[in-house]
């Protein structure tokens, strides 16, 4: 692995605190910090989502040291009954509904999941159908957030939605588009979903991409 890139995956303290339990936390997204910094970014023009997943891609790509042989070998996947384009690393999904996850909290584990994710899983061959990390936008077309899992959603009710929403209360998600991208084995090998996750997202800021949710990639396990 290219070792220019670890900078990457070390996580931003800035927003954080020590909690209860002795470990580090982001705080919340009403918290002063996280809402101005937020409105630096969207100060910023919004990146196209075709450099976004140059970027990504590219940097995916330093991790594994391997830019051919790595590589997904799709063109399209078909979800939600119809085909969606693979380009580069990234699956551009347009126009699907996706069904939030349920967890239970007495099996500690989580019990149903959007078939979608079973279907990445299968076609680029993941360990888990939560392997993927992916990206929402607004509708003016700004990165919203860069998260990790099967928890694909358009919510307005959690860090990122609250965020959009002070910046202005008529904004919306561009809820017809999601940036999937499938973190596979030879990737896990290298580094942790988390770890990619925080990676991906700090190498995004250090190209000049703006994103709303500026923390929310930033792990601390």
């Amino acid at each position: 692995m290219n070792t220019e890139i670890e900078k990457y995956f070390k996580p931003n303290i800035t927003a954080t605190f020590i909690n209860s339990n002795g470990k580090r936390q982001l705080v919340s997204a009403y918290d002063d910090i996280r809402i101005e910094v937020a409105k630096c970014q969207y100060k910023e023009k919004p990146m196209y989502i075709a450099s976004i997943i140059s970027y990504v891609s590219g940097f995916l790509n330093m991790i594994s040291d391997d830019d051919v042989n790595n590589k997904p070998k799709l063109n399209s996947i078909r979800l939600g009954g119809s085909h969606h384009a693979v380009l580069d690393r990234a699956i551009i999904i347009n126009g699907c509904e996706w069904q939030p996850p349920i967890y239970d909290v007495n099996k500690k584990c989580y019990t149903f999941w959007d078939d979608k994710y079973d279907v990445i899983k299968e076609c680029f061959d993941l360990n888990y159908a939560s392997d993927i990390v992916w990206m929402k936008f607004t509708e003016d077309g700004y990165l919203g957030v860069v998260a990790d899992g099967f928890d694909v959603n358009f919510s307005y009710d959690n860090s990122s939605g609250r965020l959009i929403r002070v910046l202005d209360k008529t904004k919306k998600w561009n809820d017809s588009c999601v940036i999937v991208f499938p973190i596979t084995k030879e990737l896990l090998e290298l580094k942790s979903r988390k770890e990619i996750e925080t990676g991906i997202g700090n190498y995004l800021i250090a190209k000049g991409v703006p994103i709303i949710d500026y923390y929310s990639h930033n792990n601390f396990l």
